[in-house]
């Protein structure tokens, strides 16, 4: 595969679009769709924007890794999330186009990060990191300027990118899709399973501080940086290290420092690093089809917010599921990550 530099451009620019994406559809969400006195479509709202935009990712990423066009779609997956947020639209038309779009979004940008990787993690890591920021400042910052700005901003760098020459050529044959392999079929189920624990736990992982809007978007921010720090910190060491460095400091904060904020972030950091990682095995599971492992993982993310609220709900034991959860996912990308490197 060669790769020219507009490409590493455009994945800078689809990682600051990343913010913005997720941004606009917080904001539109809460401060628009969510606007009524029934909690019936409150609860419609929720699951018709979750169910577009994440348990559609596969489909989206399957399509697309059969007719590519990623420039095309992602321009108009930006138009859609424009028309569905900036202007006066029915509640649900408006959340079909944030929630289509942004599925689309995540596709494209994730199939030009793994593009751009070449067996390296710091592009993934890149790419996803600011969208937790997009999430946290389009949750908690009410005023109207706000969505303006995130807009604005949209139209220019997406028309910068949709502008940008990819020049992607892949020399290698597309092989046809089957999972037909038994061993390859359980590592990808052990991923799925380690990015569903991720949800469950950034769910039930409550600080014991105040939060306040500030400190939740500070959150985030630790958050999106623990994303980009561990593709970087894999390039260095490599994902077995990684691992075996961040995910037991994390475990330490989380159980005896979740009062603390200082710790609480830096542990939200160290646990985070895990995303790049199990993106960049899930493509090795899938080579070739970039979007539909990127959709897949991105998938489980919703069902495991899901079982983390009931899991509060039910107000079970936090402590030994953070025990299980952090030691069962160090076990999986270990596992996984050994696979891997045994089939080079």
């Amino acid at each position: 595969m060669k790769i020219n530099t507009s490409l590493k451009v455009k994945v800078w620019l689809l990682s600051f679009l990343h913010l913005l994406v997720d941004g606009i559809c917080a904001y539109t969400i809460f401060n628009r769709l969510y606007i009524t006195e029934s909690n019936t479509i409150i609860i419609i709202v929720f699951i018709g924007y979750n169910t577009l935009a994440f348990l559609s990712q596969p489909l989206f990423g399957y399509i697309m890794d059969k007719i590519g066009n990623e420039n095309i779609v992602l321009t108009i997956s930006l138009i859609m999330l424009v028309v569905g947020s900036a202007f006066p639209l029915s509640r649900y038309l408006s959340l079909f186009l944030i929630g289509i779009g942004n599925a689309m979004f995540h596709i494209v940008g994730g199939k030009y990060s793994i593009y751009l990787s070449c067996d390296k993690l710091a592009y993934l890591g890149l790419f996803v990191s600011l969208g937790a920021c997009g999430l946290a400042l389009g949750t908690y910052l009410y005023k109207s300027i706000v969505l303006k700005i995130f807009v604005v901003l949209t139209l220019i760098l997406g028309s910068i990118c949709h502008f940008l020459k990819d020049e992607i050529i892949i020399v290698e044959p597309k092989p046809s899709f089957k999972i037909s392999d038994k061993k390859k079929m359980k590592c990808i189920m052990l991923l799925i399973l380690a990015v569903t624990i991720r949800a469950i736990i950034g769910k039930t992982t409550t600080p014991l501080f105040e939060a306040t809007p500030d400190v939740l978007i500070v959150i985030a921010l630790f958050a999106s940086l623990g994303k980009a720090f561990g593709g970087i910190l894999a390039d260095f060491i490599g994902i077995r290290w990684t691992v075996m460095l961040t995910l037991p400091l994390a475990l330490i904060g989380y159980f005896f420092f979740r009062s603390n904020l200082y710790i609480y972030l830096f542990s939200t950091l160290l646990f985070n690093t895990t995303m790049p990682l199990t993106l960049f095995l899930s493509n090795k599971m899938f080579q070739y089809y970039e979007g539909f492992s990127f959709g897949l993982l991105a998938s489980v993310l919703f069902i495991g917010y899901l079982i983390g609220e009931l899991y509060v709900y039910l107000n079970l034991p936090y402590l030994l599921l953070l025990c299980v959860s952090i030691v069962l996912t160090l076990f999986i990308i270990l596992y996984v990550n050994w696979k891997v490197e045994k089939s080079v």
